[in-house]
């Protein structure tokens, strides 16, 4: 997690993240509605593939914000920028709903606050997993982020 580096150390993870996504962190944190209050922050690496092997170097994959509603909901989003996230979680949908919102289509999975988004917006793939989210919170998360 990054919330307990030193300032220099800050200042670096939110140049290399800008640099990885095309936009600040502060860019998306403004755009995180209010009722959303950030407590995890923190990146994933995976092993990178040379030639269909598995190497022993790590790449930077993902970075994976974690945020609580005023109630009891939680939210879980995961973005990269060269392909989709690595996913926690796997939910079993045949038929994902596609929605839109401000002009960008959106799969949603699941069902009674337990929701998993999936789109690319700006050339960054997201992964978006909820827990205990209405529907209304949900639709003003995916608001915000698209704006």
């Amino acid at each position: 997690a990054y919330n307990k580096l030193s300032e220099n150390i800050w200042n670096t993870v939110l140049d290399e993240f800008q640099e990885f996504c095309g936009f600040s962190y502060e860019e998306l944190m403004d755009r995180i509605p209010k009722g959303f209050e950030l407590y995890d922050f923190y990146s994933l690496s995976a092993r990178q593939v040379k030639d269909n092997e598995l190497t022993d170097e790590y790449i930077l994959h993902d970075y994976v914000f974690r945020f609580q509603t005023e109630g009891e909901g939680g939210v879980t989003m995961a973005i990269c920028s060269f392909e989709e996230p690595l996913k926690d979680c796997y939910m079993e949908c045949d038929n994902p709903k596609p929605s839109e919102i401000n002009g960008n289509t959106l799969y949603i999975y699941g069902e009674k606050g337990n929701y998993l988004v999936q789109f690319t917006y700006e050339n960054v793939h997201y992964d978006i997993e909820t827990i205990y989210v209405t529907e209304e919170e949900l639709e003003a998360f995916l608001e915000g982020v698209l704006r």
